[in-house]
């Protein structure tokens, strides 16, 4: 079963990981190497520190 959502924060993407995860519905990644492989699969992506920018949507979704 694949995951409607799938969260990759500050994951860079190893080749074994990215296997288990391509599949879901939709992948958003956060990382601070905007070369980071998990970008390449990623629906939806965001260069940046997964601290501050976690902070920021949970203070955004309360």
């Amino acid at each position: 079963m694949k995951p409607k959502v799938y969260l990759a924060l500050g994951i860079s993407g190893a080749p074994e990981h990215i296997e288990g995860m391509k599949e879901s519905a939709i992948i958003i990644a956060i990382n601070t190497d905007e070369n980071a492989p998990i970008f390449d699969v990623a629906h939806y992506g965001m260069v940046g520190d997964l601290f501050d920018v976690c902070e920021e949507l949970l203070e955004a979704i309360t």
